[in-house]
């Protein structure tokens, strides 16, 4: 992971990060060890409404 010129780098050789947590445990600390830029959030692909995401999560799939 020391040759990787970033998180996305390293999660694409060595499948860091891909685990249960999506790398928000090993991320920041990969990050501090390397000295790698924090990568910036992508937005998502499409809007969604609140109210569908609370109804996602508590198990309905009303839309």
């Amino acid at each position: 992971m020391a040759n990787a010129e970033g998180w996305q780098q390293a999660k694409l050789a060595q499948r860091c990060g891909m685990g249960a947590c999506q790398g928000k445990t090993c991320a920041t600390t990969a990050r501090w060890l390397y000295g790698w830029p924090l990568v910036a959030p992508r937005e998502p692909l499409s809007p969604a409404r609140a109210e569908t995401l609370i109804a996602l999560a508590q198990g309905s799939d009303k839309r």
